[in-house]
């Protein structure tokens, strides 16, 4: 294998194959060229060498023996369901009451020295406060929900104060389930569902999460 004296040599952790890396690419996430899965370049940590024989383990090439850092796992992405998308009507009254309540409060102060006045100026902080509660309610519960893939498996976890978690490795996985509609569709959300071997029920089952097609792909080059 010819290589390059700014490269540095992986092992893949499904395959084994060793490849060779840019120096420049050292962090980042990359592909193997044998079984097309990704996996984080581990940026290689210097070490004392504590006699001489472990100095003799580099490679002939004289590049960093990097082999037990990437096949340590490591978290491929994160994923939250979306917000927005998936309460798009009620996300639109929301921004509704709340420009409608700034133009009432605007309305009640001009006519604060009537009664109707601070009835307007009342119901007008009523309504935003409603449509900020909603709209803090979606982003905490979507940062509450969370599918992360790492390189080995999916972690998903849900809850605020109690914490409900299940993890399928990759090599298990025997179901995937999309479930989408056609606004979905249209907005690019849906839900997934997950099963691994010996399991009837679905294990895993996470709502309107961003394109989940390419969820499923990340899934499957992980076999």
């Amino acid at each position: 294998m010819d290589e390059s004296p700014d490269c540095l040599r992986y092992r893949c952790p499904r395959c084994d194959e060793i490849i060779s890396v840019a120096e420049s690419l050292a962090g980042d996430k990359v592909e193997c060229p044998e079984c097309s899965r990704f996996f984080i370049a581990e940026i290689p940590r210097a070490a004392p060498l504590l006699n001489s024989k472990a100095e003799s383990r580099g490679n002939a090439g004289g590049s960093p023996d990097v082999t037990r850092s990437a096949d340590d796992e490591s978290v491929l992405d994160v994923i939250h369901p979306a917000v927005f998308r998936s309460h798009l009507f009620g996300f639109l009254l929301c921004l509704l009451l709340v420009i409608g309540g700034g133009f009432g409060i605007w309305l009640g102060l001009a006519m604060l020295g009537t009664p109707e006045g601070l009835g307007i100026v009342g119901g007008s902080v009523l309504g935003i406060l409603i449509g900020l509660f909603f709209v803090v309610k979606w982003l905490v519960m979507s940062r509450a929900t969370k599918l992360t893939l790492t390189t080995e498996r999916l972690l998903y976890r849900q809850g605020i104060f109690h914490h409900v978690t299940s993890e399928v490795r990759y090599t298990d996985v025997r179901n995937i389930s999309l479930d989408l509609s056609l606004r979905e569709r249209l907005l690019g959300y849906g839900d997934l569902a997950v099963s691994s071997s010996g399991q009837d029920d679905m294990e895993i089952i996470i709502h309107d999460i961003p394109s989940p097609e390419k969820v499923v792909e990340k899934i499957r080059r992980g076999q």
